[in-house]
């Protein structure tokens, strides 16, 4: 996400980074605490996340899953 918003500010020299703020994505029972990075104008969002949604869909649970388990896997 801290990339994402790198590149949006590279081309939106008007803007800055402003801090980060707090929230929590559920996978299926786990609950995922974020620290969302955000920018003084509010017109950036990573598009890594869902907008508007406390629960993952259903592509986005696959995913994440496959990391979870492939960083398992590398220990």
């Amino acid at each position: 996400m801290l990339s994402e918003r790198s590149f949006y500010l590279s081309h939106n020299p008007l803007d800055s980074a402003n801090s980060f703020y707090p929230t929590t994505l559920f996978f299926k029972d786990l609950p995922l605490k974020l620290s969302v990075p955000r920018t003084m104008s509010s017109n950036f969002f990573p598009g890594v996340l869902p907008r508007y949604k406390r629960t993952l869909p259903q592509d986005y649970e696959n995913l994440v899953e496959s990391l979870l388990l492939s960083a398992q896997k590398q220990r």
